[in-house]
């Protein structure tokens, strides 16, 4: 065999190799979570993500490009609950000034895919106001409202799926 023949069938075994070093596998990925593992985490995992979303609401309406958004805690119905919100607010041409927060918040049920916990929104500092700044909150609104809040198990944080007001008062 000529030296070139060698040459030439040593480049082909190469390029086999290399070849398939780039189709082999990498390492297994290490095993991502599939849900809460328990009652506590999933409650808790909650709580911090409602907690999170309320503050992020109250950043937004000082400084509206704020990241992150609000929205970005939800999904599903509640995400387009608070988009038809935001439009609705804006086509009456209104806009939300002040603080809410959470006063209590206790777990309803939880599976490893989803969790409902039960809060206590305060709204009282929260002020419906007019293009001209003029305070115009309903005088029949309460300070605060019973909220069922669901989730769904998402990767670092659970998602808002859901939000329904289930008492007036708390």
């Amino acid at each position: 065999m000529t030296l070139a023949a060698r040459w030439t069938g040593l480049g082909a075994t190469l390029l086999i190799v290399v070849g398939l070093a780039a189709c082999a596998p990498g390492p297994a990925p290490s095993p991502t979570p599939t849900g809460f593992a328990s009652e506590e985490e999933a409650f808790a995992a909650a709580e911090a993500t409602y907690r999170a979303y309320v503050e992020a609401g109250n950043e937004e309406r000082v400084e509206p490009t704020r990241s992150p958004s609000s929205s970005s805690f939800l999904t599903g119905r509640a995400l387009q609950d608070n988009i038809d919100g935001e439009a609705q607010l804006a086509e009456a041409g209104v806009r939300l000034v002040g603080s809410s927060s959470v006063t209590n918040a206790h777990l309803e049920e939880w599976t490893p895919s989803k969790v409902t916990i039960i809060v206590c929104l305060d709204f009282r500092e929260v002020r419906v106001v007019d293009a001209d700044g003029n305070d115009v909150t309903p005088e029949s609104r309460g300070d605060n409202a019973s909220l069922q809040i669901d989730f769904v198990y998402s990767n670092p944080t659970p998602l808002i799926a859901d939000s329904r007001s289930i008492g007036a008062s708390c």
